[in-house]
């Protein structure tokens, strides 16, 4: 840049982190201010920020820091200032799980919007008829056995064939209605099962995408502590409950206690009060043994859970890592890890169909109690000639009918999906790549501010602050798409021209022509069929198609080699030009026309001032007294 066109100043900040190293070299980071204030002044920065550690006494590390200044034309000025605290001193503690049955109020209350979509008037009458279907439901539950006990007592009459007919009749119409035997669905149940289709895939789509909203706004520390394979069986599991938990609150919880109800009402008004005592008592601890055996058996169901995730994480990072398996020929190790992931697996599997089979069985003892206590009344009863033979045959065909909806209070659990909040307050350590996230809001500084013209970027949506900013990361993973896509996702909106402009200045235009395929070349699971420097320019590529206001260089030229770097360096300051850029390097070998080293030194300055008069070949400057 011409000297008579701009005033070029480049300013050092040294900066050098004492960090106290634990036994066991944990570190523990003492309190520490670090500041960068105001180094654009409302002009534009070029930042360089290096890192490197110098052996000091036994027990510690030094970090340091460089922050390098260069001011060129006035876009954005950018301040940061960050206090860092202390770690906690003692471990978080492990989450309680509560109760599987707690707050099922209030989580049924949110899946209400899913239930009624609005803005969707046709799936609003398909509700509405699935409703009306249910009622209908209700009616024939009723009727059946009814109609099954008018049929026995005209057998036992001995009466006439025509009136026969009319009531097997009936009766065959409302089986065929209500479903029969072996488990089929009745026309009816299959009818409403049609209509829901497209509410369901409404209630599936809207929490898929809710939950994807929701990974995309989880902080970075949990997704760098995700397992890929564990998130991806719970995210399966979650959706498949979140859906069975709709219809089950639908079609079997509100059913059934309409069912109970009119049970208790039918008996006590037709039979006696002592038969809608049995049925109330019966189902009041067929309830309430399930709900508690469930309870307890819920630890063994979540055990299995989290060993399945293993497994299928282990699975996951094992074909994710195929290169690296065949580069150790670990083959073998890895499918034993695997068969004994699995095995961990059916262990837990056994525990939970134990305790299922459990439940089953009381399950069945309290429905066989029942029966037994109302079959020997109603029998005592027809023996006395107060009760037809159909009576009988009503009250068991009844029974059995009520109690077979309330299974599924055994079959469901929770399926929990959570991470910690409010564990990210700053960067862990010192290193450079730290101060990238804190401008990009992957990380908030628990004291302290970060300031763009002014303004705290705490006090900005996040979705509007990345977008004046592009990241060229130290690791690159690419999308499982095409090179072009790849480039384009910056700014999907952009045209093939724009595209391969952005290439050419990445200087990987010519060797994309020299694929197959060319900008359509797949590029393979998170770019693998890609070698480190070409998905690195293709990262370049990809941020100099979006033309941020603010730049973020992570060593975006470690992976290149010397030719490459310098054609991308020159492009690089093209862009850079009239943009406020920040650049991590490993590499000193920068020159500047006018370097003035400021540093806070914990060595002797003797030996800093060796270290950059070696590298750079310029003078160094102590910082003044009043300097902290």
């Amino acid at each position: 840049m011409s000297k008579n066109r701009h005033l070029i100043y480049v300013l050092y900040i040294y900066i050098i982190i004492y960090v106290e190293l634990c036994s066991y070299t944990i570190p523990n980071i003492s309190n520490v201010t670090r500041g960068i204030h105001k180094f654009t002044q409302g002009k534009g920065a070029f930042l360089l920020l290096t890192h490197h550690q110098i052996s000091g006494m036994k027990d510690s590390v030094i970090s340091d820091i460089i922050i390098t200044t260069l001011i060129v034309q006035p876009p954005l000025s950018l301040s940061l200032q960050i206090q860092h605290s202390s770690p906690p001193s003692s471990p978080p503690s492990s989450p309680s799980w509560p109760s599987v049955w707690q707050g099922f109020g209030r989580k049924a209350r949110l899946l209400l919007p899913y239930v009624w979509p609005k803005g969707t008037p046709a799936l609003q009458v398909l509700v509405l008829l699935c409703v009306g279907l249910l009622a209908t439901e209700r009616l024939v539950n009723v009727l059946v056995p009814v109609y099954s006990k008018n049929i026995v007592n005209e057998l036992s009459a001995g009466g006439g064939w025509t009136p026969l007919i009319t009531t097997v009749c009936i009766y065959t119409l409302l089986k065929f209605l209500q479903g029969g035997g072996a488990g089929t669905s009745g026309f009816i149940s299959n009818l409403r099962q049609f209509m829901w289709i497209k509410v369901q895939q409404f209630t599936s789509r809207g929490v898929q995408v809710c939950l994807f909203s929701h990974l995309h706004g989880l902080s970075l520390r949990w997704h760098l502590d995700r397992r890929t394979g564990d998130v991806l069986r719970s995210i399966d599991r979650g959706t498949s409950s979140i859906n069975n938990l709709l219809s089950y609150i639908l079609f079997s919880i509100l059913p059934t206690i309409c069912d109970i109800i009119i049970a208790i009402i039918y008996f006590v008004s037709y039979f006696n009060v002592w038969f809608g005592l049995i049925v109330f008592t019966c189902m009041v601890l067929y309830l309430t043994c399930t709900i508690l055996i469930t309870e307890w058996r819920t630890k063994y169901r979540r055990e299995m859970n989290n060993q399945d995730n293993r497994a299928k994480s282990r699975a996951v990072d094992s074909l994710l890592n195929f290169e690296t398996v065949k580069y150790y020929s670990a083959e073998d190790y890895e499918v034993g890890c695997f068969e004994e992931a699995i095995l961990k697996y059916q262990h837990c599997e056994w525990k939970s169909s134990a305790s299922l089979a459990l439940l089953n069985q009381t399950q069945n003892v309290i429905i066989g109690s029942g029966l037994l206590a109302g079959s020997l009344l109603c029998a005592y009863l027809v023996s006395e000639g107060q009760f037809q033979v159909g009576d009988y045959v009503l009250f068991g065909t009844y029974i059995i009918q009520l109690y077979t909806p309330l299974n599924w209070f055994g079959t469901y659990y929770r399926v929990c999906f959570s991470y910690v909040p409010g564990c990210v307050v700053g960067p862990s350590g010192s290193g450079k790549s730290s101060i990238l996230r804190l401008l990009f809001r992957f990380y908030d500084p628990q004291r302290g501010s970060i300031r763009i013209d002014g303004q705290d970027i705490s006090k900005v949506y996040q979705s509007s602050l990345r977008s004046y900013i592009g990241v060229v990361p130290q690791d690159t993973v690419l999308f499982n798409d095409t090179i072009g896509n790849n480039i384009r996702y910056s700014r999907v909106t952009a045209g093939n021209q724009e595209v391969e402009r952005a290439a050419m200045a990445a200087d990987i235009h010519t060797r994309i022509l020299e694929l197959p395929q060319g900008y359509d070349t797949e590029v393979g699971e998170r770019g693998l069929k890609l070698s480190g420097g070409e998905k690195q320019r293709v990262a370049i590529a990809r941020t100099i198609l979006k033309e941020p206001q603010i730049i973020l260089l992570d060593e975006a030229t470690s992976s290149l080699d010397t030719q490459t770097e310098r054609n991308i360096q020159a492009s690089l300051a093209k862009v850079c030009t009239n943009r406020t850029t920040i650049v991590v390097t490993p590499s000193r070998e920068i020159k500047f026309d006018r370097p003035l080293i400021y540093g806070v030194l914990s060595t002797s300055e003797t030996t800093a001032r060796q270290q950059y008069t070696a590298v750079n070949g310029s003078k160094y400057k102590p910082p003044p007294k009043s300097h902290k």
